[in-house]
């Protein structure tokens, strides 16, 4: 049985994005689980599975100018990118994740099923092409997609305010090195 059917009246978008928002929390976070919250509320969040987040291991860095470093996870593989940071309830200020892209394409990504607001870094041949900044997480489709619409080789996402706090800026030059194994 879905939430309209259950209701005299259809509740706003806003109200099923809180819902489902509150659900996740419960699902995913406080290990509630899914069949004691019943299909009513499941109905509507687009996932009938509890998900866990992906932590990779920091394996890079790149340092800016002013000494800050920011330390990468790597999504290097498909299904790496394909989960990102979804799920994720935090970030440590200074890392972050890179998705790298061989060869370099036009990319989009959304925050569905992302928890956090992030930053996003465009990359290509090491500068910075593009931002998008404090970029809102997405409870249900349909989410917006942030790219620019030229090619990139890596993306990196961190904390959402980072970009302005570090001062990262369009042409700025990128150098990721990778940790000694």
């Amino acid at each position: 049985m879905g939430l309209a059917s259950c209701c005299q009246t259809r509740p706003s978008v806003n109200l099923i994005k809180l819902v489902a928002f509150v659900v996740k929390v419960l699902v995913v976070y406080l290990g509630i689980v899914p069949c004691l919250i019943g299909d009513i509320l499941l109905a509507n969040t687009y996932s009938s599975k509890v998900k866990s987040p992906q932590y990779l291991p920091l394996e890079a860095q790149w340092c800016l100018p002013n000494k800050d470093c920011i330390l990468l996870e790597i999504a290097d593989n498909n299904h790496e990118k394909q989960l990102g940071l979804m799920h994720r309830i935090s970030l440590d200020k200074g890392t972050g994740m890179w998705f790298k892209f061989v060869p370099s394409e036009i990319v989009r990504f959304w925050m569905f099923e992302t928890i956090m607001p992030v930053d996003m870094i465009f990359l290509y041949n090491g500068i910075v092409v593009s931002l998008e900044t404090n970029v809102e997480p997405c409870s249900l489709p349909p989410c917006p997609a942030f790219g620019p619409n030229i090619l990139v080789d890596g993306v990196i996402e961190i904390v959402a305010g980072e970009v302005d706090r570090l001062k990262i800026k369009v042409g700025d030059s990128v150098e990721i090195n990778y940790f000694k194994q």
